[in-house]
């Protein structure tokens, strides 16, 4: 191996990428044709979020040395980051067709299927990386991750323990096993387990997002709310709409049915509290026990700084809403009343914009959000000034009603255009 390669090989091992980015371009300058170069900078590019030119650099590695197993594999990982399942797998695909017994390669296969939520396949791909080596802690690793979207939990705890007593420092399965045991209902075993992985690598992300829901999940009525929201997950993107869904025509022809026989109203009426209630808190159950964390002296540092200004921003509007509901009790205004129904709907495209991956999706939820909060405080500012005046006051409450109807619009929307993937 050239010097330069050596020394970027070991400025990566210590972080130091950009230090390791001089060396890789010093040494392609001097060998242009080097598969092994280029595919170093793909990586090194990946670890600083330069997605494009990672890209580039294993696209080239690929062209240098196509039968190179190494090349497809680096491009994988870099197409896998970029939320190109499809590309990360046909990668795999050449990598494992030019070196069958290498488990990175099958690893990678299963992390690709594992971002689709395809269960089955990504535990094939991964017990196939490990027929080629039983300790691969990778494998392991994925092996449990499909076999919790398979609702195998105890499984899954079983492989992870099994991988721990293999590599006992090793702070991915230490957090793996942690969402295991959260998703089989056991946040204090799971605490545990984070803890553990962010003492062994305390910049872990995976392991920071754990300890902030297993902090969360001892509230009990937001642990009900976290197995709703980890069983979903589960689900693949469509099968989730369609629960939702569901549920909002199974409420219609409830309703229908209530109109047409009026005697059944006491009936159904405890039916429609429960699915708003249950819709309202599975938008604002995060950001509101995310405050709660916010508040506490130890979970506010396991908060990043989004969930804290999501918290922040939610408890806000939810000031507002209670400060509106409890004048209008007061004073027996029915103004009132509607604009903290109003501040409790704006929570809707807050909670929508802070989950939106794609940039643009995020600028466009908060522009929503700020539109609809602007409403808001326009109505505050406004109402002293109003007067007694019943047209006026009419025409004022359009306000409100619009916070109501925006954030009855990003239950619906809000959820669809969160998800659109991350393009770097």
């Amino acid at each position: 191996m050239n010097p330069r390669q050596q020394r970027a090989a070991l400025l990566m091992q210590q972080g130091r990428f950009a230090d390791a980015e001089r060396e890789l371009r010093l040494f392609l300058a001097e060998e242009p044709e080097s598969a092994a170069g280029h595919a170093a900078l793909a990586l090194v590019m990946a670890q600083t979020g330069r997605m494009d030119e990672a890209q580039r650099a294993a696209e080239a590695a690929v062209r240098e040395d196509p039968e190179w197993p190494y090349p497809h594999y680096v491009r994988g990982v870099v197409m896998l980051r970029r939320g190109r399942t499809d590309a990360a797998r046909e990668s795999a695909a050449a990598a494992i067709r030019l070196a069958p017994a290498d488990a990175d390669h099958h690893w990678l296969m299963s992390a690709a299927y594992l971002a689709d939520k395809r269960w089955q396949e990504a535990l094939d791909a991964a017990e196939c990386g490990l027929a080629q080596d039983p300790d691969d802690v990778d494998c392991l690793n994925a092996r449990a991750e499909a076999l919790v979207g398979l609702g195998r939990k105890e499984d899954a705890s079983a492989q992870l323990r099994g991988a721990l007593a293999r590599a006992p420092a090793d702070a991915g399965t230490h957090a793996n096993l942690g969402w295991s045991l959260l998703h089989a209902g056991k946040p204090r075993e799971a605490l545990h387990s984070f803890r553990e992985a962010l003492r062994l690598q305390p910049g872990l992300e995976h392991a920071r997002a754990g300890i902030v829901e297993a902090l969360k999940a001892h509230n009990p009525l937001y642990r009900l709310i976290l197995g709703w929201f980890l069983w979903m997950s589960r689900l693949p993107v469509r099968t989730q709409f369609f629960i939702v869904f569901g549920m909002w025509v199974a409420m219609r022809v409830l309703r229908a049915v209530e109109r047409s026989n009026p005697a059944l109203g006491p009936y159904f009426f405890p039916i429609f509290i429960a699915y708003m209630a249950f819709a309202a808190l599975t938008w604002i159950a995060d950001p509101v026990f995310n405050l709660l964390l916010f508040l506490h002296p130890l979970g506010r540092h396991a908060l990043d700084a989004g969930q804290k200004r999501h918290a922040v921003a939610v408890g806000l509007c939810l000031a507002c809403s209670v400060g509106c509901l409890a004048a209008g009790l007061a004073l027996r205004e029915d103004a009132l009343l509607l604009a903290a129904l109003g501040w409790a709907f704006a929570c809707a495209p807050v909670t929508s914009a802070f989950a939106a991956r794609h940039p643009r999706a995020r600028r466009i939820l908060f522009g929503c959000s700020a539109l609809l909060v602007a409403c808001g405080l326009l109505w505050l500012i406004a109402r002293p000034v109003i007067g007694r005046d019943a047209a006026q006051q009419d025409a004022w409450l359009a306000l409100p009603l619009a916070m109501i109807l925006g954030g009855v619009a990003a239950t619906w929307f809000g959820g669809l255009i969160a998800t659109i993937p991350r393009r770097d």
